[in-house]
């Protein structure tokens, strides 16, 4: 990340595969992904979607895109989110059952050159170029909210195992006020941000080589069958099964958890007493 302001709101800029796919998964961050080629959601479906901006709130299932371009992506601090909501959300078009939320570049007051670039350049250097354009339009239209900040924080920091009432009892504020921050900036609960992220700390410790018994208490989950079962739901499938399948797109997926839990995702800020 070049410019050291923008961390403040932005984690990581990244480029889809070089066969145009790119594999979101629950990970408690806010994207938007910008598609300039022929774009398809998901492994089957067979009408592409329009060519343009979509965001991607925090969400408990995964978003496989597959595409003819290379597909690139801002992944925004949670805590930015309720900047970009503000701004645009009134002119969001749901997508797919709302997976994904499209918005024309002009919304964004983004040039049409981001989803239509010079194909005489190469990707490489169109990249370069559409993230350098980028970071002056995060810096103004993603400013963190620094009482979410605080409480995102706290949770990244014990990797979700915790509880709202401990989180209550340790900020000094009350339960309605964590959830009424939570919904209205970011859409999610903090039960919901809690499970997402020891579902990843789960696959952390399954790629490690942990057995399923260990990886479900290390994340803070009762017991095996507590974590296959949370798991499940969040992800449609076992751990195994997921892990068998999607084993060549998680590279990155899973690089960025550990940074995240290692204090990368908001050095600058910490709440752990």
């Amino acid at each position: 990340m070049p410019n050291d302001e923008l961390t403040k709101s932005v984690e990581s800029f990244w480029i889809s595969e070089p066969d145009g796919s790119m594999f979101l998964i629950p990970d408690g961050t806010f994207n938007l992904i910008i598609c300039s080629g022929e774009t398809f959601l998901g492994e089957t479906d067979q009408k592409p979607l329009e060519p343009g901006c979509y965001f991607r709130f925090i969400s408990d299932l995964p978003v496989h895109l597959r595409s003819s371009d290379p597909l690139l992506s801002i992944r925004f601090k949670v805590f930015c989110s309720n900047s970009l909501l503000q701004r645009f959300s009134s002119h969001f078009k749901p997508v797919h059952n709302g997976v994904l939320f499209y918005l024309p570049p002009e919304q964004l007051l983004l040039s049409e050159s981001f989803v239509h670039p010079d194909r005489r350049i190469e990707p490489e250097q169109r990249v370069e170029r559409v993230v350098k354009a980028l970071e002056p339009w995060a810096l103004k239209h993603a400013e963190p909210v620094h009482s979410l900040r605080g409480m995102v924080n706290y949770l990244l920091e014990r990797e979700g195992r915790t509880s709202v009432q401990q989180m209550q009892d340790d900020l000094g504020v009350s339960r309605q006020y964590i959830h009424s921050r939570f919904k209205r900036s970011m859409r999610v609960t903090p039960t919901q941000l809690s499970s997402i992220w020891r579902m990843n700390r789960f696959l952390i410790a399954m790629q490690d080589g942990e057995s399923l018994t260990q990886a479900s208490l290390e994340s803070g989950f009762y017991d095996q069958s507590h974590g296959i079962r949370t798991f499940r739901r969040l992800l449609g499938a076992s751990p195994t099964q997921f892990l068998r399948k999607y084993h060549s797109m998680l590279e990155f997926n899973l690089a960025q958890m550990r940074h995240r839990f290692q204090g990368g995702y908001d050095p600058k800020m910490s709440t752990a007493g």
